[in-house]
């Protein structure tokens, strides 16, 4: 499969997910990341900051890593 088409299915996956899984969730309850965030750390605590970046730059790190292990020349 070329990169292109990978590509393509990404960002396809991506609007269907925003669409239509992430109000489904809500629907049937499942609370938000920030309702989550306030349940567990409490209303403003700076660590539910922390643990936000945190959970970012891991995501970011993995994504880094897939994209590279994929342009990679064999």
């Amino acid at each position: 499969m070329s990169t292109k088409t990978k590509n393509i299915l990404y960002f396809t996956g991506g609007i269907l997910t925003a669409t239509l899984i992430l109000p489904l969730l809500a629907a049937i309850g499942v609370p938000s990341f920030d309702v989550a965030l306030t349940a567990i750390f409490g209303e403003g605590n700076p660590i539910a900051l922390l643990f936000s970046a945190v959970l970012i730059a891991v995501l970011l790190f993995f994504m880094y890593k897939l994209a590279r292990r994929e342009t990679r020349p064999e």
